[in-house]
């Protein structure tokens, strides 16, 4: 309870702080970035976070189709999910993505299952930007909800069974050179018809990462590291709490990123630096991240 109190404060604090510096520029001049480093490539192209949620706002009109793939591994546990998903521009500010997650393998103990996870549909919208000829800042809400096809009866589970919402908020500021991230987000799940309800969960993420310099011309080479944190609550089985659920983990480590006019990779390995898992579950080891990704206009 005291997480979740602070966590709305965290957010209220958010709203109000940037909801005062949008007023203070309501107006801003038409400028972009000299095409020098990050910004040497389209806002699509351009470095961003790896295991972080959000920063997909895109230029008008642009289609991108990727592969997102993680491997969470631990004492006995092994999860391995491929996420391809699609990013299309509705406006400059306004971008829409739907993935549609697969659990190629989840295994915890001698449990094993597999199959499709719950699609999540969602609207990410800048609402302040701020470009100069040198730096590009930009903060955005994300928000979507999440279509049960997932299975809540599998073990271990690939769907919590019922619709859940996400609601979350981002921050990107970009040098020519230097990169750097904020974002909070929560996950609010519902109780389904077997009256079970997996528990909530509280994301807290930051990172940043350096621009390699001209390597190769057309390109962009960057190297970051990213910290990746999520509380979740105790999930209610048939109505009952399960005290082995639930708990905080943290997340850090290196990532790279590279593009170019159509091509998007990024590869990154997170260690777990700290767990508190309430009651007796199995701990995190790593989280491993794959991205590919193709521009198609």
């Amino acid at each position: 309870m005291y997480f979740k109190k602070n966590f709305y404060l965290l957010i209220l604090y958010y709203l109000l702080t940037f909801n005062i510096t949008f007023k203070a520029d309501i107006c801003p001049q038409v400028i972009e970035p000299d095409p020098i480093g990050n910004f040497s490539l389209p806002i699509s192209q351009q470095p961003g976070c790896l295991f972080g949620f959000g920063q997909h706002v895109v230029e008008k009109g642009d289609f991108l189709l990727e592969a997102f793939t993680t491997q969470l591994r631990g004492r006995k546990k092994n999860t391995i999910i491929v996420d391809p998903y699609a990013l299309y521009g509705i406006t400059d500010d306004l971008s829409f993505l739907v993935n549609v997650p697969v659990f190629v393998k989840s295994k915890y103990n001698d449990l094993h299952s597999s199959g499709i996870g719950d699609i999540l549909p969602v609207l990410e919208y800048a609402y302040y930007t701020k470009p100069t000829k040198k730096t590009y800042t930009q903060f955005t809400v994300v928000g979507g909800v999440t279509l049960a096809v997932g299975s809540d009866t599998k073990i271990p589970n690939t769907g919590f069974g019922s619709s859940a919402f996400f609601l979350g908020f981002t921050f990107a500021h970009w040098t020519q050179r230097f990169y750097c991230f904020g974002s909070i987000g929560t996950n609010q799940t519902t109780t389904n018809n077997n009256k079970t309800k997996f528990g909530s969960s509280y994301i807290y993420q930051f990172g940043g990462s350096v621009n390699l310099g001209d390597l190769r011309p057309g390109w962009i080479f960057a190297l970051g590291c990213e910290f990746n944190g999520i509380y979740t609550q105790r999930d209610k089985i048939t109505g009952a709490i399960n005290s082995n659920s639930g708990g905080n983990v943290i997340f850090f480590g290196p990532s790279f990123f590279a593009s170019n006019e159509k091509l998007i990779f990024q590869i990154g390995l997170q260690g777990t630096v700290f767990q508190h898992l309430f009651g007796v579950q199995n701990h995190n080891t790593y989280l491993f991240a794959l991205n590919v990704g193709w521009k198609f206009n």
